[in-house]
């Protein structure tokens, strides 16, 4: 595992620079996880956790109440088995500073190392461990011999969608919704080194999605708000602008839920 910090000034050709380094290390092996915050937002929990098997990753809760696990999905069945330590909590404040080892080559040490530094002023609300995903795992993706992430939106409010696609197959890796709040969330992953474009948006009851199969795994292949020839087809998903889209993902694929569909099985 490796951070790296996406400053709101930074260019996109420096976070281009530090992914190609890190793809050279490690080729395909990496998800890439984008959990962006907004202007105000503080960290206030942070936690180490070793998941099953000995994967070290974080967990992090904030000010606004969002949070997130960097670390594949883990069933409810299992959260018991999972090793956590709270590095940033209730009386601790916010987090000010998250000192860490970079992601090295391969026959370097791996361990990852972590230290916070926090405001140590103010008592905040952060809950004792961190909050667990709660989903199903779509059947498409229970065949695959790849570890599936959970990430989590809503589909309210919603001023503008950024989309991530590979550059060469198109697959789309993600998007990153911008609210009319200024607040951003990202569903499934997000490369700074991939082709990023603006979807159009306008008062469309439905977004559309089209999952196919690249190397046995489903993936998204395309994304639409405005209706056109083929979204009856096979493959293609039309989910209403309402309730939250669930997006989960693997190294290399990527399937859709409507929230509610979950709820209705």
């Amino acid at each position: 595992m490796a951070f790296q910090a996406h400053d709101i000034s930074d260019d996109r050709r420096s976070s281009r620079s530090r992914m190609a380094n890190m793809v050279r290390a490690y080729s395909d092996e990496l998800v890439w996880l984008y959990f962006p915050l907004s202007p105000d937002e503080k960290i206030c929990g942070f936690w180490v956790m070793r998941m099953l098997g000995g994967l070290a990753t974080v967990a992090i809760y904030t000010s606004y109440g969002r949070s997130r696990i960097f670390g594949p999905y883990v069933n409810p069945e299992s959260h018991s088995d999972v090793t956590i330590k709270c590095l940033n909590g209730s009386r601790d404040g916010y987090v000010k500073a998250i000192f860490y080892n970079d992601l090295r080559s391969k026959g370097a040490e791996r361990d990852l190392r972590l230290a916070i530094s926090s405001t140590q002023d103010i008592k905040v609300e952060v809950p004792e461990h961190p909050p667990w995903p709660i989903g199903r795992v779509p059947y498409l993706c229970m065949h695959t011999e790849q570890p599936w992430y959970y990430s989590k939106a809503s589909l309210k409010g919603i001023r503008s969608i950024e989309i991530c696609r590979h550059n060469t197959t198109l697959v789309c890796f993600g998007i990153s919704i911008h609210y009319d709040d200024q607040s951003r969330e990202v569903l499934g992953q997000w490369r700074f080194d991939q082709y990023i474009g603006n979807l159009p948006t306008g008062d469309y009851p439905y977004i559309h999605f089209h999952v196919n199969f690249s190397n046995g795994n489903p993936c998204v292949q395309d994304i639409q708000f405005e209706p056109h020839r083929g979204i009856d087809q096979a493959g293609w998903t039309s989910i209403p602008m309402n309730g939250c889209l669930v997006w989960w993902f693997s190294k290399s694929g990527g399937v859709v839920v409507h929230e509610q569909d979950m709820e209705a099985d």
